[in-house]
């Protein structure tokens, strides 16, 4: 599966930071889940049942494993690791900071 997306400048600055090479990227964006959130954007996450899915076809992705990466439309915003599924929000309006005592 080919994939064009463009980076942002923050998606390569973050991928570099958290030494995460675009091939791995790549590995997430074919074998990993897709997670709609907020605003258009999709995070693309490989978790263990991914993959065992993955394995099952003969591909190892061990390398992406706990990596999410965050697109929107035509490129890819951010790169993170994570093993909490719940920080890549599925649905609802985006976080916003709330005032106390309000």
């Amino acid at each position: 599966m080919e994939m064009a997306l463009e980076w942002t400048p923050h998606a390569e600055r973050r991928s570099r930071q958290r030494r995460i090479p675009p091939a791995v990227v790549e590995t997430v964006l074919q074998w990993g889940r897709e997670i709609r959130q907020p605003d258009g954007r999709y995070a693309y996450f490989v978790g263990r049942r991914d993959l065992k899915r993955a394995a099952r076809s003969g591909v190892d992705v061990h390398e992406a494993l706990s990596v999410a990466v965050i697109t929107k439309e035509t490129g890819v915003i951010t790169v993170i690791r994570t093993q909490d599924v719940s920080k890549l929000r599925r649905f609802g309006k985006p976080w916003r900071p709330t005032r106390y005592g309000l």
